[in-house]
């Protein structure tokens, strides 16, 4: 598969998200991070494709603690990728979130695991 596009650092967010904005306010992020509000500007298949290509699979990008995924009974682990991919570009909030991206290196999630992950990451910058 042929990636158009490629983001350097960006950050996709929800800035309604209270867990994004303590996440973002704990992350020393550099003013060359793009922030991208996925409220306000969906994602893009070409850009769900370029995440795609730096994790495993699409499941490491769905949210599945998503209220959609529960009010539909759709159980992730029984989706396949195609399932995942078109369910994530249907609903902004079915993409896990924040999602970092700096220099191909990559972090999903509010995790506490990943966001100390980040935050060394970003610390070293």
């Amino acid at each position: 598969m042929h990636i158009e596009i490629k983001f350097v650092k960006a950050l996709f967010y929800l800035s309604t998200c209270t867990t994004c904005k303590r996440i973002i306010d704990q992350w020393n992020l550099p003013d060359d991070v793009e922030k991208i509000d996925l409220k306000k500007t969906p994602i893009t298949p070409i850009q769900l494709d370029y995440l795609r290509s730096l994790v495993s699979n699409y499941l490491e990008l769905l949210n599945n603690r998503s209220l959609i995924l529960r009010k539909r009974n759709i159980r992730a682990n029984e989706l396949n990728e195609t399932q995942i991919r078109r369910l994530i570009l249907e609903h902004y909030s079915l993409l896990r979130r924040p999602i970092l991206i700096y220099d191909e290196t990559i972090f999903v999630g509010n995790n506490p695991g990943i966001v100390t992950e980040a935050t060394k990451f970003l610390n070293e910058k």
